[in-house]
């Protein structure tokens, strides 16, 4: 029977791998408004979304 790992997703949860995958999706759309909306607060919104992922662990 395979070893059950819980969590492994969140755990890999950090600015630098969020911030490379906001990179690797703005690619040929850095000029849509929501683009351009996001990035100007860029940093506050990266960690809004790990700490809203991080606290869906604890909830649920």
């Amino acid at each position: 029977m395979p070893k059950k790992i819980k969590n492994c997703f969140y755990r890999n949860l950090t600015f630098k791998k969020l911030l490379a995958a906001h990179n690797r999706a703005k690619r040929h759309k850095t000029y849509k408004n929501e683009v351009i909306k996001f990035e100007l607060n860029l940093e506050n919104n990266i960690i809004n979304i790990t700490t809203i992922s991080l606290n869906i662990i604890h909830l649920g």
